[in-house]
């Protein structure tokens, strides 16, 4: 049982060690708390991200200031159905609340209220993780 157990933290400390940051995400120009979308590629150039395995929405509310750590908490959480091709699993751009083809909820949206969320993108190995604001007026930016 010891063995087993060393094996399987083994075997996920090599998983996180293979896992790389990078790409690039912002927020679209004019998305608001109730019309936001995630736009999202490889780097600069627009190189599209390897398949999206999960997109993780979490924050919230920070006491009067952007500066502060969000709450934990999942806002939205979305991840590829398994058995969808891996070419339908390439995105660009997601409308927060809207479900892509192919992917399916484990966490519900909730409303977007003025505060810091965290955006983080699963594909392979690649992690891409982003921040972004929605300010008092309820326009949202990174």
């Amino acid at each position: 049982m010891v063995r087993r157990t060393l094996a399987i933290l083994a075997a996920l400390v090599w998983l996180a060690a293979c896992a790389r940051y990078g790409g690039v995400a912002h927020v679209k120009a004019g998305s608001t708390a109730s019309d936001l979308v995630l736009q999202f590629a490889a780097d600069d150039t627009g190189t599209p991200l390897p398949p999206v395995d999960a997109i993780m929405i979490s924050g919230g509310p920070v006491n009067g200031s952007h500066r502060g750590n969000p709450p934990a908490t999942f806002a939205w959480f979305i991840a590829a159905i398994d058995t969808t091709p891996l070419a339908s699993r390439v995105l660009r751009e997601v409308r927060y609340g809207t479900v892509p083809p192919g992917f399916a909820e484990a966490a519900r949206p909730l409303p977007l209220v003025a505060g810091r969320y965290r955006e983080e993108i699963r594909a392979g190995h690649l992690r891409l993780r982003t921040w972004f604001v929605v300010d008092s007026d309820l326009t949202a930016h990174n």
